[in-house]
């Protein structure tokens, strides 16, 4: 548990079991490929948290907390994760892909800010329960995606494209190209 602002460097680190939280306003930043050895769970609480590495491992990560963590790289990509949580505030993708073998839930707002690829190897939901607001383009591949909040509200999908059994209950969805369902 970090108690200050810190920023980590270097080539790897392996995170066992009990995560990352940050406990102090400024970004905690973590600009190495993480490998979890444990089921994780990352809190930005009340500062942000910004991975700029990987994350690569067959455990479940969970991202909770009312600010913002940032994926600034691939999640998954090599070793998928198991699933993916995220159980409050906003979570921004600039990493381009996210693989889990089970179900992603997104509870809080979801940004991407370059295209970007979510995707359940094992069919699973990917859930979206917040916002989801470009101007990246979305893609996801997965047994079901429901999305229950708006899509594009306050800045729209460059495109949105979904593979699977798609539900929607958040009303609209806004997008500067196209969409395919």
């Amino acid at each position: 548990y970090g108690s200050g602002a810190f920023t980590l460097t270097g080539n790897a680190i392996s995170i066992g079991a009990g995560g990352i939280a940050n406990n102090y306003y400024a970004p905690q930043t973590i600009s190495m490929a993480v490998t979890p050895t444990a089921n994780q769970q990352f809190t930005a609480n009340p500062g942000p948290l910004v991975f700029s590495g990987t994350i690569d491992g067959p455990y479940s990560l969970k991202l909770s907390g009312p600010s913002t963590v940032t994926l600034g790289a691939a999640v998954g990509s090599v070793t998928p994760l198991t699933s993916l949580t995220s159980t409050g505030g906003t979570t921004a993708f600039s990493g381009g892909t996210v693989v889990t073998a089970g179900g992603q839930t997104y509870n809080g707002s979801a940004t991407f800010t370059t295209d970007t690829s979510l995707t359940s190897t094992g069919g699973q939901a990917v859930t979206f329960v917040g916002s989801l607001d470009g101007p990246g383009a979305l893609t996801v591949n997965a047994g079901s995606v429901l999305l229950e909040a708006p899509v594009g509200a306050t800045t729209p999908l460059a495109t949105l494209t979904l593979t699977g059994t798609t539900a929607f209950s958040g009303g609209t969805v806004v997008t500067a190209g196209g969409q395919t369902y």
